[in-house]
């Protein structure tokens, strides 16, 4: 059954009909849940430094140009008192006089342990 403005109607006894959404509100409706998980996916918690970081000390360090490379070298010290060793991974970022990075590098000193001075 039809009325007046063209929309279809079930009869008395029936369940009415279902139309299709128009796609405007299709888009809507997926816009609004994608931007609902969104909004929740953003909570997540800061990750908390490890305090063992406070325990390695770098003592020494150089940067040595190689043509368009650089690296760089030096020593940390473990000043903990745990019994076991640690490989330290140390990083190094490059930046320019705009204060862009331009590089990257990263070394590590391995089985540091309490004490110890190693090179990197």
């Amino acid at each position: 059954m039809i009325d007046l403005l063209g929309r279809q109607k079930g009869t008395r006894g029936d369940p009415p009909i279902s139309m299709p959404l128009p796609p405007l509100q299709v888009m809507l409706t997926i816009s609004f849940f994608l931007l609902l998980l969104v909004g929740c996916g953003g909570q997540q918690l800061a990750q908390q430094a490890d305090p063992r970081l406070t325990l390695f000390h770098v003592l020494s360090s150089r940067i040595i140009m190689l043509d368009t490379q650089a690296e760089v070298d030096g020593t940390v010290q473990n000043t903990g008192k745990d019994r076991y060793p640690f490989d330290v991974t140390l990083s190094a970022t490059f930046y320019n006089s705009a204060g862009n990075v331009i590089g990257q590098a990263q070394g590590t000193a391995e089985d540091v342990l309490p004490g110890m001075t190693r090179s990197f």
